[in-house]
């Protein structure tokens, strides 16, 4: 069978696959590849900030991610473009990894229909995202917020205090 299959197919596009199959290990192990939005995946999305259903814009404003959920909250009103597009990209990037620190569920609604102390954890892991996009983008000479020196908080006291008192 190994003797058909090798026959059958030529060399070139087993030296192809092999190629691809090691671009998607090297990708799926490279916790920065949400830095690089002008790349193409080796899974053929357009970008980090464009994968899977999200590569559709139509799909991404009728289902938006948890990285759109945050930039629409008041606090977060002035951040660049470039902050939202890098937010999304390492939001998404990570939970294609299954990295231990990626927010899951990544649709806004999901997030949303979590009992509260699920939101809560998902949420600090959001901010934890955040605060890394904010401080690399900081590094490379990037304004991510325009005026401000550090992110606004997502989970402030208040929002925990209400997340973890149980509803009477």
């Amino acid at each position: 069978m190994v003797q058909q299959f090798e026959s059958e197919t030529p060399e070139s596009v087993l030296r192809q696959q092999s190629s691809l199959a090691h671009a998607m290990d090297v990708w799926e192990q490279d916790p920065k590849v949400w830095q690089e939005l002008d790349e193409e995946t080796p899974y053929g999305d357009p970008s980090p900030d464009r994968m899977g259903v999200y590569a559709d814009p139509d799909v991404l404003e009728e289902y938006p991610t948890v990285a759109e959920a945050m930039l629409g909250l008041s606090a977060f009103q002035g951040v660049s473009p470039e902050f939202g597009r890098y937010l999304r990209a390492i939001v998404l990037t990570r939970h294609a990894q299954l990295a231990p620190d990626r927010v899951s569920p990544v649709g806004k609604a999901e997030f949303e229909a979590l009992p509260p102390q699920a939101q809560l954890r998902e949420g600090l892991k959001l901010q934890a995202l955040a605060d890394e996009v904010f401080s690399w983008m900081s590094s490379q000479g990037m304004d991510p917020f325009p005026g401000r020196t550090e992110l606004p908080r997502l989970v402030t006291d208040e929002v925990r205090e209400a997340m973890l008192t149980p509803q009477g």
